[in-house]
């Protein structure tokens, strides 16, 4: 290292150091800056994509619904049929 002076080293690492916050700083800026609003064609498509995914689960509750009340019917209905053996 001949020639070469350790203040001068030490200066550029704080330079090195500060250079990488501004990057940090101009990278955040730059994420921050690049949000975009959505087009109403986007909006659409988002809102037609909810309404088919609730409708969908909207089914499946009405089937596991419709399944527990019949299920719970023929339970009540072999309830009553059922035959009552006595024993004397």
């Amino acid at each position: 290292m001949a020639g070469v002076r350790f203040h001068r080293l030490s200066l550029d690492l704080c330079g090195l150091i500060f250079l990488h916050v501004k990057r940090e700083k101009a990278a955040k800026e730059n994420t921050m800056t690049t949000y975009r609003n959505l087009t109403p064609a986007e909006l659409y498509a988002i809102e037609l994509r909810a309404r088919r995914q609730r409708q969908e689960e909207l089914g499946r509750l009405l089937r596991a619904g419709a399944v527990a009340v019949k299920a719970a019917f023929e339970r009540a209905v072999s309830y009553f049929t059922a035959k009552v053996v006595r024993h004397a």
